[in-house]
C-alpha cells in the first residue's frame, strides 16, 4: 500500500493511502503496532484511496496483528528513515 501523506493533528494522527481497509503498522520499538482505521475515502491521491486515522495502539513485543503493512520505516522520508536507522544500528552495537 501507498502512502501518500500524514497528518498530526490536535484530534490525531491521519494517513492518506491508496487502499480502504484497516491495516496495522509497527510506528516503532518505543511506540509499537499502530492500527489505523478509514474514516472517509479519499480520491486526492488515487481513485481507490481512503483517509485513515490512528485508532488503537499495542506493544511492540505483542503479537504481530492481522493485515500489516511490511517494511520498514513506510512512515519516514528517506533522510529521517536513515537517520532512525542509523541510530538503530548504534544503540544495538552498544547493547551487544
Amino acid at each position: 500500500m501507498k502512502i501518500y501523506a500524514c497528518h498530526f493533528h490536535p484530534n490525531g494522527f491521519f494517513i492518506s493511502g491508496e487502499a480502504q481497509e484497516s491495516f496495522w503498522v509497527l510506528l516503532s520499538h518505543a511506540v509499537g503496532w499502530g492500527r489505523f482505521t478509514m474514516i472517509r475515502p479519499d480520491d486526492e491521491f488515487s481513485a481507490t484511496g481512503g483517509l485513515f486515522q490512528l485508532t488503537e495502539l499495542r506493544p511492540a513485543d505483542s503479537e504481530q496483528p492481522e493485515s500489516v503493512i511490511e517494511g520498514s520505516n513506510v512512515l519516514w522520508r528517506l533522510p529521517e528513515a536513515l537517520e532512525v536507522l542509523k541510530s538503530f544500528q548504534h544503540s544495538s552495537l552498544q547493547e551487544d
